[in-house]
């Protein structure tokens, strides 16, 4: 053994020690800031992908449909209120928050550029009691107070859209024609978003096909085949936007066009095969149980759990009837999650204007689609994710 080989004083193994505690961690901050850029990532990535993801299948419904039958229109007319209309829909139950600034600078891109694309996201085109075209900043989850753009006070009560479209597809979803080549409009699709916890919110897809109603009871029936009718046939009550009953083979999607006296067509919580959920309600009707034609439907779709309920009542004399009523068990199919911008917008609901609406829809043919996605921030992150989608479709069913 050297007897002059020494060991390390107490002092050199503490400032030892001390050496590598430091690089310990400093290592493990930089494997947890790699971990926080992980995490904000993988967010991002998961927030782009919910939106573009459901692209297709909205892409699909729209350019199957007619423009004529795409109503993204909410309404109330007649007896049943004060006639409202409005290109966006009252989140059922929701948490979620809206910046109510028209000049949010969540619309304009770094600098001083507007982005109409984020505009159109904002925009709500109204009409009747409902008022004028309106602009609301960025929808956020609820944990914002305030915007986190530009620290605008949000308000709970976010709107985005919902839809009713007809197409031409059977319950195999296979193309439908008529007997002489044309599309046979025999599908009824609603999309509808609806809040399953308290920051995410499904954009949820429900049909109902002619197939799904129950065998109608009817009585000395001319108006359609009463073996194979389709929602056109059903659903024209007359000479849209006149009180004309003549049928004109078209179903109104406006408060200025209905054939109805009364109509609704709203998002509202309601009871279907007993359960209460959020549902897509539309009814209309014309005449009276004496005052012929006398025209009844009310569909009740709940968006949560695919049921949908179903009234039609229709006559042109009291000898002359065509009637059927039910429920049909459907699915509720999932299109994106963590949705928090949706418009579906067409040339009837959201209609350009220079002056008055510079942001609708200017050509007749072309449906605008804007959807956007957001995620908030983990517990001790400050970032904020969200991602939106738009684009021009034209259907090509005409």
């Amino acid at each position: 053994m050297n007897k002059n080989q020494k060991g390390m004083s107490i002092v050199e193994v503490l400032i030892s020690m001390t050496v590598v505690s430091v690089g310990i961690a400093g290592g493990f901050a930089a494997l947890s800031g790699g971990s926080s850029q992980v995490n904000s990532m993988t967010k991002l990535h998961r927030v782009r992908d919910s939106a573009r993801l459901a692209l297709p299948a909205l892409i699909d419904v729209i350019q199957d449909s007619n423009i004529a039958y795409i109503d993204t229109t909410s309404r109330t007319t007649g007896a049943v209120g004060v006639a409202t209309s409005s290109d966006r829909f009252s989140l059922v139950g929701g948490t979620l928050r809206q910046c109510q600034n028209a000049s949010c600078s969540f619309h304009s891109n770094p600098g001083v550029a507007t982005n109409v694309t984020r505009q159109s996201a904002g925009h709500e085109y109204r009409s009747g009691a409902a008022g004028t075209a309106t602009q609301r900043g960025k929808i956020v989850p609820s944990g914002f107070a305030a915007c986190p753009f530009d620290a605008t006070t949000t308000s709970a009560g976010a709107v985005m859209d919902a839809a009713r479209l007809i197409v031409p597809r059977d319950s195999t979803n296979a193309l439908a024609l008529k007997s002489d080549g044309t599309p046979n409009p025999i599908k009824l699709v609603f999309l509808g978003p609806v809040q399953v916890s308290a920051d995410n919110v499904e954009l949820r897809r429900v049909d109902l096909d002619i197939a799904d109603l129950a065998a109608a009871t009817y009585s000395v029936w001319s108006e359609f085949s009463t073996a194979s009718p389709n929602w056109v046939d059903i659903l024209d009550f007359g000479t849209d936007g006149t009180a004309a009953s003549v049928k004109d083979g078209k179903v109104p999607v406006t408060l200025a066009t209905t054939d109805a006296t009364n109509e609704q067509f709203n998002l509202t919580s309601a009871s279907v095969g007993g359960v209460t959920q959020p549902c897509v309600v539309w009814t209309k009707s014309r005449g009276t149980i004496t005052t012929y034609p006398y025209r009844v439907v009310s569909i009740t779709v709940g968006l949560a759990t695919g049921q949908v309920a179903y009234s039609f009542d229709l006559r042109t004399s009291a000898g002359s009837t065509w009637r059927t009523s039910g429920t049909a068990v459907k699915t509720s199919q999932t299109i994106v999650n963590h949705l928090t911008e949706l418009a579906i917008s067409t040339p009837a609901s959201d209609p350009y204007h220079a002056s008055t609406n510079p942001l609708g829809v200017a050509d007749p043919g072309t449906v605008r689609l804007t959807i956007g996605t957001s995620l908030p921030p983990n517990s001790g992150e400050t970032t904020w994710n969200h991602h939106l989608e738009s684009l021009l479709l034209n259907p090509r069913n005409r």
